[in-house]
């Protein structure tokens, strides 16, 4: 879409798209006089709104119900471009809504919202924000449903856009500000790492202010930050029972289908530094996506009380 529109269209179209999301909206002389002020407009509105309702499927899939949550307590240690033919038609296919989701109100106190081990949960927040929650993630929203700081675990984020009051999410020491965004966060014991698959994240906004824009990710490792190309579909593919990797490590690897798929996977420390390229489907149940993806992945998997140990392929079967 970069290489049709302008930036400026592109983000002008971004604009219109997340206030037009907003019932009270009412400014549709001037969302008519920017569609008509130039052709590029209307068709940079269009793939836009083709691009959200592609984004949107990521939240698609029908989430728990959220019961009443409770008082957060500190954990411990462990489709075709549209043709014009009015605003309103425009309007009703860019506005169209995932169904399906659980939702919370502003409450006076810090809430705690959690999934189990291999478990998923979507909430939406009171301004309209929407999180879905991995397998094993752990995460607390501010009362003004502006401020979500994750514990641990990974969480794929699409923001109710607001100028005059940015969503932020604090992980660690790290503070990430959106720009109209859907992004993806992982907090775990490797490196943070943040993707964003529209809009545009501010990384420490007060220190190093580093911008990761759509197509891009993010990994902060001991103070040293490193950006990288990644792909729309790999942001939050987990959501689809699909892990996808660019020359990531085997320890990553593990790490991300034990969190999907809600029991530990040990990596032999001589293979925890090999790396792998490609797409991982984990829909199923540990005790078979295991066992079948280890030779894709060059290694044994052996299956053990604690869970499973990913060895050499050449490893002696016990």
């Amino acid at each position: 879409m970069s290489n049709v529109f302008s930036p400026d269209a592109l983000e002008a179209a971004r604009h219109w798209a997340i206030r037009l999301r907003d019932p009270d909206f009412a400014d549709w002389d001037g969302f008519t006089e920017w569609l008509e002020s130039d052709p590029q407009h209307s068709a940079a509105y269009d793939a836009t709104c083709d691009m959200d309702e592609d984004i949107g499927a990521l939240f698609a899939v029908p989430a728990e119900p959220v019961p009443d949550l409770q008082p957060y307590q500190q954990e411990h240690p462990r489709r075709g471009v549209l043709r014009w033919i009015g605003a309103a038609g425009a309007v009703a296919a860019c506005a169209a809504l995932a169904v399906g989701i659980g939702r919370f109100e502003q409450a006076p106190a810090t809430r705690l919202v959690e999934t189990g081990p291999g478990k998923h949960r979507t909430v939406q927040l009171a301004d309209g924000t929407r999180i879905a929650l991995n397998g094993g993630t752990r995460l607390t929203v501010s009362a003004d449903s502006r401020t979500v700081t994750i514990e641990r675990g990974e969480a794929l984020f699409r923001v109710h856009h607001d100028a005059a009051r940015p969503f932020t999410v604090q992980a660690g020491n790290a503070r990430l500000v959106d720009i109209g965004t859907v992004f993806d966060v992982v907090k775990d014991k490797g490196p943070l790492r943040v993707s964003v698959a529209s809009g545009a994240v501010m990384y420490d906004p007060g220190g190093q202010a580093i911008r990761v824009d759509a197509g891009h990710a993010l990994t902060v490792s001991d103070s040293r930050a490193i950006l990288s190309s990644v792909t729309g579909d790999s942001v939050g593919s987990w959501r689809h029972g699909t892990l996808v990797f660019n020359n990531a490590s085997l320890q990553r690897v593990a790490q991300d289908m034990a969190r999907s798929l809600g029991t530990p996977i040990q990596v032999d420390p001589t293979l925890a530094d090999s790396r792998f390229t490609g797409t991982l489907a984990i829909n199923g149940d540990a005790a078979t996506i295991v066992p079948r993806v280890a030779p894709l992945l060059g290694v044994r998997a052996l299956h053990t009380d604690n869970g499973w140990n990913l060895v050499r392929a050449d490893h002696a079967a016990p």
